[in-house]
């Protein structure tokens, strides 16, 4: 997964291999979304995969763009599936009430060469404001396809610097060493800056963009987040078990990895991959 950051919006580019992303198992139970609603809109730019949207299922392949309106969870099936992800803040973006159906939108040729423009740029771009022109294009695009956005009105400006994005690069680098347990020691270590710098400058960016869990305040609440998302999604897999799900993410048992989910409120990870697989079949 590659992130990139502007001041009101997140962009993603996510490939998915037989996982199932599941918003309702996810972002409400571990309230990653408390703070405030977020529109979403994803973009399949290779592959394809099933979309269940509240009680609609949507089935998407390249060059198709899917609307979660305000307020609604999704699972998301990829078998094998790149796609981009735009989230927002709504009164950011010049657009006003709910997003209107349809669920699914099919994209011109010239849409989905903005797409993987922006996609690309997630990857390639040093700081948000290089990021500005492709998102105001992708922007533009969407709205000439049908979804009911007004590009004009997006406020984009001031975007993350490059010490900011540089700063996210180096926290996703540590992070996803779930196996090794990492602690903000590691950040330090690897950043070479105090710890009261790096608690200062997550702070700053959890309270504008959310990035480890909204009213999360400590590196460690945070990290424990991501392991439960990310084991979430892991346990989707055909052939993933709880036992070798919680050696990936730096639990040191099963039960610890059930204890972890059922502090969340989770079901256990045995009753999440028996759903997620009734799902995929």
């Amino acid at each position: 997964m590659d992130r990139a950051l502007t001041q009101s919006f997140l962009i993603r580019r996510v490939t998915m291999r037989e996982l199932l992303q599941d918003e309702h198992r996810t972002r409400v139970p571990l309230r990653l979304d408390r703070a405030r609603s977020r529109r979403h809109v994803t973009v399949m730019l290779e592959g394809s995969a099933r979309v269940v949207i509240g009680d609609e299922v949507v089935d998407v392949r390249a060059g198709d763009a899917f609307i979660v309106r305000e307020g609604e969870v999704f699972a998301s099936r990829g078998a094998d599936s790149d796609a981009l992800e735009i989230e927002w803040d709504p009164g950011t973006f010049g657009d006003t009430g709910r997003l209107a159906p349809p669920s699914r939108v099919r994209l011109s040729h010239r849409s989905r060469a903005s797409m993987h423009a922006l996609a690309n740029a997630t990857r390639e771009a040093g700081s948000g404001e290089a990021l500005v022109a492709p998102l105001e294009n992708a922007l533009t695009a969407l709205a000439s396809e049908g979804v009911p956005v007004d590009p004009t009105s997006a406020r984009l400006v001031p975007p993350s610097t490059h010490e900011d994005q540089l700063f996210m690069h180096e926290l996703d680098h540590v992070i996803v060493r779930l196996a090794q347990a990492p602690m903000l020691i590691d950040l330090e270590t690897q950043l070479r800056v105090s710890r009261r710098t790096l608690t200062r400058r997550i702070a700053s960016l959890n309270a504008s963009h959310g990035i480890i869990g909204r009213s999360v305040e400590q590196w460690r609440h945070g990290r424990d987040l991501y392991r439960l998302v990310t084991a979430s999604i892991f346990l989707s897999h055909r052939e993933a078990t709880p036992k070798v799900v919680a050696a990936h993410v730096g639990y040191g048992s099963v039960e610890a990895l059930d204890h972890a989910f059922s502090r969340a409120g989770l079901p256990s990870p045995a009753a999440f991959t028996s759903t997620t697989r009734a799902y995929a079949a």
